[in-house]
């Protein structure tokens, strides 16, 4: 999936009176067949699953001389060997505004958003892998924003730390169990 491809085969192909079309059905998608070095051997072009989900999909082979058509299935198996992509880890505080700043004495509230990119799954994380973040003894699922299209934790209160600096870790895992990881963020809590 995601950036590889396949191609359907077929071999030994022969008919007397000639075929009219030769195609493979795969997830909906007719694939024309042709036989490019005349040698009985027909393909389709390069079949590349992108946004497929990992999973078992029929392959309809379709054959027919204008008069008959015979049809026989197989299957074609994609798996899903790519790790999610966090594009962003951002801090916004209890306005809305960007601060990777919160004050210890519970006042302040911050919410962590991940915003992941899964090129094959094509569905939320939260309904197969997942979004984490972990900050010191701190780990929480996030769950999807539909209006950022990112992943949001709970309102987290500065009293819930320590003063100090805390690297926040995030982690997605989508449901092939591919997993990506980033630290490059920070949340400073302040003693008042």
């Amino acid at each position: 999936s995601g950036t590889d491809s396949f191609k359907a085969y077929a071999e030994t192909v022969s008919e007397e009176t000639g075929l009219s079309s030769f195609f493979v059905t795969v997830k909906g998608t007719d694939y024309a067949m042709t036989d490019a070095n005349s040698d009985g051997t027909y393909e389709t072009a390069e079949i590349t699953p992108t946004a497929w989900p990992a999973g078992t999909y029929a392959a309809v082979l379709t054959i027919s001389d204008g008069t008959n058509t015979v049809s026989d299935t197989t299957s074609v198996d994609i798996t899903d060997s790519y790790a999610p992509e966090i594009i962003s880890v951002s801090v916004v505080d209890s306005n809305g505004d960007s601060d990777d700043a919160v004050v210890d004495d519970g006042t302040e509230t911050t919410i962590v958003s991940v915003c992941v990119e899964d090129e094959t799954d094509g569905t939320e994380l939260d309904g197969s892998g997942g979004v984490q973040i972990t900050i010191d003894s701190l780990v929480e699922s996030l769950s999807h924003n539909s209006s950022t299209d990112c992943y949001d934790s709970r309102a987290i209160n500065g009293d819930e730390f320590a003063e100090g600096t805390y690297t926040i870790v995030a982690e997605a895992t989508d449901a092939a169990g591919n997993t990506t990881t980033d630290s490059s963020t920070n949340l400073t809590v302040m003693c008042t």
